[in-house]
């Protein structure tokens, strides 16, 4: 024991040093693969499947030889080509003690059309990688009953 060290903190590098790897192994084993990376599947899962364990749970993908990468059939690719999208309404609101002086026509470009830093369905086409269109109107102003205070919260 080195004089003037705790003997009950002696270890807390060590637990320290297997914390941060489990979080970091545990990051990776969360990560989807990137679009086009030809992930891999580990090759303990196709054994299982052998002996009858499991299931494929993708039936529109084929294996590429042994490497255990696999491609999708020209069904899965159409199906992982799929677009849904939403339309949302958009309702502007505005109080007599706050009035608003922002043009409806600025909030629809900013939403739904061109804004200099992105729109909201700029955001969710490159979230999505393009697989999620969002559209949309937006309607206003309309006048809500209440002063601004009511709508605010405690915090203001």
């Amino acid at each position: 024991m080195v004089a003037g060290r705790d003997p009950r903190f002696s270890f807390c590098p060590l637990v320290v040093l297997v914390v941060l790897i489990l979080t970091f192994a545990a990051a990776e084993a969360v990560m989807p693969p990137r679009p086009g990376s030809d992930a891999r599947l580990p090759a303990a899962g196709e054994a299982l499947r052998q002996l009858g364990l499991g299931r494929v749970s993708r039936p529109d993908l084929i294996r590429l030889g042994e490497t255990g990468a696999f491609k999708a059939t020209a069904a899965g690719q159409a199906a992982a080509m799929a677009v849904s999208s939403r339309s949302l309404p958009v309702l502007l609101g505005d109080t007599s003690d706050l009035a608003s002086s922002q043009a409806v026509a600025d909030f629809q470009a900013e939403l739904f059309g061109t804004w200099p830093t992105g729109s909201l369905r700029d955001y969710y086409a490159e979230i999505s990688y393009g697989q999620f269109q969002v559209t949309g109107q937006v309607f206003g102003w309309f006048r809500l009953p209440r002063l601004s205070s009511y709508y605010e919260g405690a915090s203001g």
